[in-house]
C-alpha cells in the first residue's frame, strides 16, 4: 500500500452492545443537512498520520483523532493535547492493546478499553459509553456526527480505494474486481463531516491517512460492517436535552450487574 497500513481485525459481535437509538430521545433536535465538526470548534484541530503509515495501528489513529475534537469542543482549545504527545500515547496504547506492529486491534475491543481510559500526556481521557450506529441509516450517522462529535466507522476496503485515495478522488464503488468486499483489507475511520443532499459532495467525510476522504452514502452503507457512537462525557449531557442520560445510565448498570 504504499506505506500505508491498515488494522482493523474482523468485527465483533457482543449482544450486550448498545444501539445508540437507546440512549436518544425520541424526538431529536433538528438536525442540519451538512455539517463538520471542525467548523464548530474554537481552534483548529491537526490532521495527520499517527503512526498509520508505520503501523496497523488504524483504531487507535482513530481514536486520537476523536479524542483531539472532543477535548477541543469542552476545553475551547488544544493546550493539553500536543501533536508530539497524541502520537506517542497512540504508538503506546496500540502496542499495550495488541499484539505486535502490524497485528491490528478488534474495535469493540478497543471501544471497552477506551471506557476504562487511556494516557495522553500524563492525563488519563477515558469516554462514558458507545453505541452502534446503522451505516444504512443516513439519518442516524448524520445525528452520531451532528450530536456526539463524529462517528467510527469500520470498513472492509476494496483495492478501488486505495487508487482513489492516491488519486485525490472520493470513495465510491466502481465496476470490476477491485470494488470486492475487503480485497484492500480492515481499516477503522473517524468520521468528522456529512453531508445529506445538496449540489454535489453527499456523503460523510473522515480522517484517514493524514487527510480528509469523502465517501459517498452508498460506499459507506456497502463496505462498512461495524459503525460506532462515542458519548465522551456523562456529566455535559445532564443539563442537556440530547442524551436521555438516566435511560444511558439504566442501560449501562444493566451490563455490570
Amino acid at each position: 500500500m504504499n506505506g500505508l497500513k491498515l488494522g482493523k481485525l474482523p468485527a465483533r459481535e457482543d449482544k450486550r452492545t448498545f444501539q445508540m437509538r437507546m440512549f436518544l430521545p425520541a424526538k431529536l433536535p433538528p438536525i442540519p443537512d451538512s455539517f463538520d465538526v471542525d467548523d464548530s470548534l474554537a481552534c483548529p484541530v491537526t490532521i495527520d498520520m499517527l503512526a498509520n503509515d508505520e503501523l496497523g495501528d488504524c483504531v487507535m489513529a482513530g481514536r486520537g483523532h476523536h479524542t483531539r475534537r472532543f477535548e477541543a469542543k469542552e476545553q475551547g482549545c488544544l493546550t493539553l493535547l500536543p501533536d508530539a504527545g497524541m502520537l506517542s500515547a497512540v504508538r503506546n496504547e496500540y502496542f499495550k492493546e495488541g499484539r505486535g506492529r502490524d497485528e491490528g486491534l478488534v474495535v469493540l475491543d478497543s471501544l471497552n478499553c477506551w471506557r476504562k481510559g487511556w494516557t495522553v500526556n500524563r492525563r488519563k481521557y477515558n469516554i462514558y459509553a458507545f453505541g452502534q450506529i446503522h451505516a444504512a441509516d443516513r439519518e442516524e450517522v448524520a445525528a452520531a456526527i451532528y450530536l456526539l462529535g463524529g462517528a467510527q466507522f469500520g470498513l472492509d476496503l476494496p483495492l478501488s480505494a486505495e487508487e482513489q485515495f492516491y488519486a485525490g478522488e472520493p470513495w465510491s464503488i466502481v465496476p470490476g474486481y477491485k470494488a470486492k468486499r475487503g480485497s484492500l483489507g480492515g481499516h477503522l475511520v473517524y468520521g468528522k463531516k456529512y453531508k445529506v443532499k445538496g449540489c454535489g459532495g453527499e456523503g460523510v467525510s473522515v480522517i484517514t491517512w493524514g487527510k480528509e476522504q469523502l465517501m459517498t452514502w452508498d460506499f459507506l452503507e456497502y463496505y462498512c460492517d461495524e459503525a460506532f457512537a462515542v458519548v465522551d462525557n456523562r456529566n455535559r449531557w445532564l443539563k442537556s436535552s440530547t442524551l436521555d442520560v438516566e435511560k444511558l445510565d439504566g442501560y449501562l448498570r444493566g451490563v455490570a450487574e
